[in-house]
C-alpha cells in the first residue's frame, strides 16, 4: 500500500467527519455574513477535511467550531490560493485530546483589513539582509524607504506593516527577526503532543525560517502594531482574539466568537508586552475568572447585540465600565447586571455605513 494513502480506518474517520460537517450545514449557514455562499463554504469545508486527514483524529466538535469561526469572519480556510487560514490539529493539554485549532494567515488579515472602506491599502513586508532599508520616524508618524535586492536577497532580517487610510500613509515600527522569534516562541500554540511546533510557524531544516513562517511574521505586524493604527472593525478585532490555537467551545452562531473560543494551551497569565517592549500585541486573552451568574440566553443576546452593532471588544468593555465601574467580560456579570447591559446595548443604534464602528457616546459618523 502507498505510504501516503490513508488506512481503511482513517478513511472511515474522514467519511464520518465529512458527514458531521454536512449535518451542521444549517449552523454554518447562520454563521455566514451577508453575500457569502453556503455552497462555497460547504465545498471548502469538505475539501479541507480531505486535504487534512489528521483532522479526522481531532475532537469532532472542535472542527465544527473552527469552521463556524471562519464562517463568521467571512474567511475560507484551507484554500491555498487565498491563504486565509487553516484548521490545524493541536494537542490539548487541558483535556488530553487532539483539537482542531484556528490559525489565520497573513492574507486573511489583509482581507479583514480591507473590510473597512477607509482602508485603501494594507500590507506587511519582510526586509532581507541584502535589501536596502531606511526607517525614519517623524513624531507619531514614520516613513520607510525599502528597495528589494536583485537576485539573492539574503536572510529575513526585520518586518514592518503599512497602510493607507483616507489618503494618509501609516507605517509601523520595525521588528527584527530576533523579536519575531521571541514572539513565535511565546504565542505560537499550534504544537503536537511532543510540544513541537506544527503548521505555518514550524521551522525548516536546521532551524531555518520558512516562507510560511515569514508570512506569519508579516501577519503579526498587521495583527499587532498596525491593528492599533487603523480603523478597528469587528472582524479584525475578533480575529486577533480567537487566532493562533483558538478552539471554539460553543458552536451556536448567536454567541460572540470571542466568548465562545478558548486557548486551552495558553498560560492563564502572560505579560502583554511584546519583545520590543514598545507596542503591545493585539491579542485579547479570554478571562479565566468564574462566571457571574448570567443565563445562557443573556450571554447569546449580548453577543448578538455587540455583533449587530459591529462594536469592537474595547467599545463593548467601555459600556460595561460606564455601567458598573470596572472592565470585565460578559460572563463575569450577574444576571441582573447582564439585563442592564442588554438594555444599554439595545439603545445604541445600528451602524448606518458598511464597516462603520460605533462607539457609545460618539457620533455615528464623522462630518466631511
Amino acid at each position: 500500500m502507498n505510504a501516503r494513502q490513508p488506512s481503511a480506518a482513517l478513511e472511515r474517520q474522514i467519511a464520518q467527519l465529512s458527514d458531521l460537517v454536512v449535518d451542521h450545514e444549517k449552523i454554518l449557514r447562520e454563521a455566514l455574513p451577508e453575500g457569502m455562499s453556503i455552497r462555497q463554504v460547504m465545498r471548502d469545508a469538505l475539501q479541507l477535511v480531505q486535504k487534512t486527514p489528521k483532522l479526522a483524529g481531532c475532537y469532532d466538535m472542535s472542527v465544527i467550531g473552527g469552521l463556524v469561526n471562519f464562517a463568521q469572519l467571512g474567511l475560507r480556510p484551507g484554500v491555498g490560493a487565498l491563504g486565509h487560514g487553516w484548521l490545524l490539529p493541536m494537542w490539548n493539554n487541558r483535556e488530553s485530546r487532539l483539537d482542531a485549532t484556528m490559525v489565520i494567515g497573513y492574507r486573511g488579515y489583509v482581507a479583514l483589513g480591507y473590510r473597512d472602506p477607509a482602508v485603501q491599502a494594507i500590507a506587511a513586508h519582510c526586509v532581507y539582509t541584502n535589501d536596502t532599508f531606511k526607517h525614519v520616524l517623524h513624531g507619531a508618524r514614520g516613513t520607510v524607504e525599502h528597495t528589494m535586492a536583485e537576485g539573492d536577497r539574503g536572510l529575513p532580517d526585520r518586518y514592518y506593516g503599512a497602510a493607507v487610510v483616507r489618503g494618509v500613509d501609516i507605517v509601523t515600527e520595525t521588528w527584527t527577526q530576533a523579536d519575531m522569534n521571541l514572539h513565535r516562541d511565546r504565542y505560537a500554540l499550534a504544537k503536537n503532543r511532543e510540544g513541537k511546533l506544527v503548521g505555518p510557524w514550524a521551522l525548516g531544516p536546521n532551524g531555518s525560517i520558512t516562507k510560511q513562517a515569514i508570512e506569519m511574521g508579516k501577519k503579526t505586524m498587521i495583527r499587532g502594531p498596525l491593528a492599533k493604527m487603523i480603523p478597528a472593525t469587528w472582524q479584525l478585532t475578533t480575529a486577533g482574539a480567537i487566532d493562533d490555537g483558538g478552539v471554539r467551545e460553543d458552536i451556536d452562531p448567536a454567541v460572540d466568537p470571542v466568548t465562545a473560543t478558548v486557548h486551552p494551551n495558553r498560560p492563564e497569565e502572560q505579560p502583554e508586552a511584546d519583545p520590543t517592549q514598545q507596542v503591545r500585541e493585539s491579542v485579547t486573552i479570554r478571562e479565566t475568572f468564574p462566571t457571574g451568574g448570567l443565563t445562557g440566553d443573556q450571554d447569546r443576546a449580548i453577543g448578538r447585540l455587540v455583533r449587530d452593532r459591529k462594536m469592537s471588544r474595547e467599545a463593548a468593555l467601555d459600556v460595561v465600565e460606564r455601567l458598573f465601574g470596572e472592565r470585565k467580560s460578559a460572563r463575569q456579570l450577574t444576571e441582573e447586571q447582564a439585563a442592564q447591559l442588554i438594555a444599554e446595548l439595545g439603545k445604541i443604534p445600528l451602524p448606518t455605513m458598511k464597516g462603520e464602528i460605533l462607539t457609545p457616546g460618539r457620533p455615528s459618523a464623522e462630518p466631511d
